[in-house]
């Protein structure tokens, strides 16, 4: 049987990337790699909406890597990966990578802080909640979408929770442990029809990677928070992606603004359950436990 024990994605320029991953096969399986294809598969979230982006014949591949040919990448739209070996004729004989994002690869300072947060949060000061990743790409909404001003005309709908985008949100996220302070912030932050008074500070590690209009669900009180801004703590180290060096960012920690919703804001009618439940479960490499899946789920 095959494995793939390793996924790195490095960025090479501002909307290109490159994954490369490795793979061993158990004692005793007489394969080789021109016996499989490894198709490539994208997404936008860690869990949810992977579609395939392309493939690589084991046979006349030079080597175990992809360069990702999706130039039109958003500003605030991240990029996920995951590698699927297929042998050739026994539909068996398959495997899964984990899922990798740009930034997963740290050194061995940024390794333990990275460590040191999440043994902060898991133990001391963090609670579980959910996540719901907020869509910016895919088919727009049907119901609200104006194709003349390129915004939705209705701020409550329930095709695509004022995002613009059908079902809003990707399927959630559990399980992240995430620090809210409970004290309200003053931010000079001036976002139209948001309640300044509402505002607080929360931090997580560094996976899932949140941006603005993405939800947070306290499993504890059952409030929700939206996203209004987040910075992020990184920094860069040298890589080498075959014959070039890249300075890749490796985030370490991110900071939140977070605004309470009202329990009438159509947020609050975003379902906290998968819309599937994949065949397998939760994986734990990488992003820890219910963060991203292993195999199947696509």
């Amino acid at each position: 049987m095959i494995s793939i024990p390793t996924l790195e994605i490095t960025k090479l320029s501002s909307n290109r990337f490159r994954a490369d991953w490795t793979i061993v096969f158990t004692e005793g399986d007489l394969s080789d790699v021109s016996d499989f294809f490894f198709d490539i598969f994208r997404s936008e979230a860690p869990n949810d909406a992977f579609t395939k982006i392309g493939f690589i014949d084991g046979d006349s591949a030079p080597g175990m890597y992809f360069t990702d040919p999706d130039k039109q990448i958003l500003n605030n739209q991240f990029r996920y990966f995951k590698i699927h070996a297929r042998h050739k004729t026994d539909p068996l004989n398959h495997a899964w990578s984990v899922v990798r994002h740009v930034c997963d690869d740290p050194d061995g300072t940024t390794s333990a802080i990275i460590y040191r947060n999440e043994l902060l949060l898991g133990f001391f000061n963090g609670e579980p909640c959910t996540v719901l990743l907020a869509k910016v790409s895919g088919q727009r909404c049907s119901e609200c979408w104006d194709g003349h001003t390129l915004k939705p005309v209705e701020f409550f709908c329930k095709t695509c929770f004022g995002t613009g985008y059908t079902g809003g949100f990707h399927n959630p996220i559990h399980n992240v442990m995430i620090h809210i302070d409970p004290s309200p912030k003053i931010s000079n932050i001036r976002t139209e029809n948001e309640d300044q008074e509402k505002m607080l500070q929360a931090w997580l590690s560094n996976n899932p990677l949140l941006k603005s209009r993405d939800v947070i669900s306290s499993q504890s009180e059952n409030k929700r928070y939206r996203v209004i801004r987040s910075d992020r703590t990184q920094k860069k180290h040298l890589a080498t992606v075959g014959t070039m060096m890249s300075k890749i960012p490796v985030i370490s920690r991110q900071v939140l603004t977070l605004q309470e919703i009202n329990y009438n804001d159509i947020e609050y009618d975003v379902d906290l359950l998968p819309a599937s439940i994949p065949s397998t479960g939760w994986g734990q490499e990488g992003y820890g436990e219910g963060y991203f899946w292993t195999e199947g789920g696509v």
